[in-house]
């Protein structure tokens, strides 16, 4: 069994983004957290403010207690058909982690991995957020 805890950070706000596109990275990046964590481990997954720009994106992020990823395949983690750690799990064909990148860089985001203390990865990316909350930016989220 896993546990899995929401930690939304209020301060991030709203950000602009295609929820079905969105759902695909995050669909993805849960299911590797999940598929890779210990029997017993731990699935986190979140928002917050980013420190990017000025504060102009929230960074979405999706933790796990798993093995991680070595250091020297970080940089290419990202690439298509790459796949880290362990092969002997079923991990598809590297396809998962290059799909993310190209739908969070084509929300003008960025995505990254690193270590999660106490072991494990730590996944985040960045969309652009709702910056005035004016009633043409709330209509066009809803429509779109």
């Amino acid at each position: 069994s896993l546990t899995c805890q929401i930690k939304v950070d209020p301060s991030a706000q709203r950000a602009v983004f295609d929820g079905i596109r969105v759902g695909q990275v995050l669909n993805n990046l849960l299911g590797n957290a999940i598929r890779f964590s210990k029997v017993g481990g731990r699935v986190e997954v979140g928002t917050r403010l980013g420190d990017r720009c000025k504060d102009e994106f929230v960074e979405v992020f999706v933790a796990d207690n798993g093995a991680g990823i070595e250091s020297h395949e970080r940089d290419r983690i990202f690439e298509p058909y790459v796949r880290a750690g362990d092969q002997s799990v079923d991990s598809g064909i590297g396809l998962g982690l290059a799909i993310c990148k190209s739908i969070v860089d084509a929300h003008g985001g960025s995505i990254r991995v690193e270590d999660e203390p106490g072991g494990g990865s730590r996944f985040a990316f960045t969309l652009p957020r709702v910056v005035s909350g004016t009633d043409e930016e709330e209509e066009e989220m809803e429509n779109g």
